[in-house]
C-alpha cells in the first residue's frame, strides 16, 4: 500500500500544472488536518518539475520548521538545483547588487540567543530586524541578552532572497560565510526577575 501510495503522488508531483498544485496533491492524498508540506517538499523535491521548483522552495522556506530539515533543504544536491534557478532573485538582483560592498560582498546580520550558526541560514539584510530577532528570542527564552552576528557573503553563494514579509531575508549556509562576528547585548527583559 506504501509503495502505491509514493508511486501515485510521485506520478501527480511529475504531471504538475503550476508550483500550487503541490499543496494540492497532499491534501488529495493526506486526510490530516495539519500537514507538513515542508516534510513532503523535502522528501519529494527531486520529482518536482523544473519550472515549478524555485518558486515553490521559496514558499517552503517561509515554513517556521524549516530548520527541522535543514539537512534535506540544504544538502548538497539540492542546493546546486536552486542555485541554477535562483539567479534573478540573488545574483542579478539589481537591489542585491547595489548593497555590495567594494569586495563584492553583502554585510548580513542574524540575531539570536544561540552560540552555534552551524544550522541556520536565515539572515537579513537590516541590522535593527537582528536586534528585533535577537530580542525575541531572549525574552522568549527569558534571558537578559541576545547576539548580533555580522558576516559577508557573496550573491552567488546566496540559496534565495525573501522579502515578502519586509525583513530582507538572505538564506545562506553557514559554510558560504566570511568574516563572521558576533557582539553581546544586554536589556531588562521584562520577563526576567
Amino acid at each position: 500500500m506504501a509503495k502505491n501510495f509514493s508511486v501515485n503522488i510521485i506520478s501527480d508531483i511529475e504531471n504538475m500544472t503550476s508550483h500550487k498544485d503541490f499543496y494540492h496533491i497532499f491534501s488529495k492524498h493526506i486526510k490530516a488536518r495539519n500537514i507538513k508540506y515542508i516534510f513532503y517538499f523535502a522528501k519529494y523535491w527531486k520529482y518536482i518539475p523544473d519550472e515549478y521548483f524555485y518558486d515553490l522552495y521559496k514558499e517552503i522556506m517561509c515554513d517556521v520548521k524549516r530548520n527541522d530539515y535543514f539537512k534535506e533543504l540544504f544538502g548538497l544536491n539540492i542546493e546546486k538545483r536552486i542555485k541554477s534557478f535562483n539567479k534573478n532573485d540573488t545574483t542579478y538582483n539589481t537591489y542585491l547588487k547595489e548593497k555590495l560592498d567594494e569586495d563584492g560582498y553583502l554585510t548580513i546580520y542574524r540575531g539570536h540567543t544561540d552560540y552555534i550558526l552551524r544550522n541556520t541560514a536565515s539572515w537579513t539584510l537590516n541590522k535593527n530586524f537582528a536586534h528585533w530577532f535577537g530580542k525575541r528570542y531572549a525574552i522568549l527564552n527569558s534571558q537578559n541578552g541576545y547576539y548580533v552576528y555580522t558576516a559577508k557573503v557573496s550573491l552567488k553563494d546566496i540559496f534565495t532572497y525573501l522579502n515578502d514579509k519586509n525583513e530582507e531575508e538572505i538564506v545562506v549556509t553557514a559554510k558560504y560565510l566570511k568574516s563572521r562576528k558576533k557582539e553581546y547585548f544586554e536589556f531588562k527583559n521584562p520577563l526576567v526577575k
